[in-house]
């Protein structure tokens, strides 16, 4: 058996819609330095923040699929986004911020997905694959609005919002 034999390749091109969601708590706070009000620095309790985003649109992609001698797959796909970014937060030891709700974000954007995955078949019922992904997602100017305990809401410009990953996976595959 020859690697360099290529026994079947295809090109599959894709359309869908994707929701991504990050939901982030804060706790355990430690204040470091301190510039601006004279407060002691080190740990402070009861710190449970969060900050939910979600990431959401319609999207297009293409993957290109090569199987080598009927036992190594090499897939590389990619994909073009549209997105519609919100997130919402909850500042706990904020009293002058409303609760559960502190804040805010809504924003448009893009964002880009790559994808490499190598597949091993040695036998009909197993398969291993190891893949890297990366994504890199980013929004335009958006609208930051804070609520306030006191009832009054305030809008400011929010700035560009960026979300980049990058992942290493490995894979089992048993087919019955």
């Amino acid at each position: 058996h020859r690697l360099s034999k290529i026994n079947n390749s295809s090109i599959t091109p894709s359309i869908g819609y994707s929701i991504h969601k990050q939901n982030l708590t804060m706790t355990n706070g430690f204040q470091s330095i301190d510039l601006i009000l004279p407060v002691e620095t080190g740990p402070f309790s009861g710190l449970n923040s969060t900050y939910n985003t979600k990431w959401q649109g319609p999207f297009l992609g293409l993957s290109l699929n090569t199987t080598l001698n009927h036992k190594h797959n090499i897939e590389v796909s990619g994909q073009l986004h549209i997105v519609s970014y919100y997130a919402d937060a909850n500042w706990n030891l904020r009293s002058d911020f409303n609760h559960p709700k502190s804040f805010e974000h809504e924003a448009n954007g893009a964002g880009a997905t790559l994808n490499l995955e190598y597949g091993f078949k040695p036998g009909k019922n197993l398969s291993y694959t190891t893949s890297i992904s990366h994504q890199n997602f980013s929004t335009g100017s958006g609208i930051d609005r804070t609520f306030f305990s006191s009832g009054a809401v305030t809008e400011v410009k929010l700035d560009q919002v960026n979300w980049t990953s990058t992942s290493l996976m490995l894979g089992l595959k048993y087919e019955l």
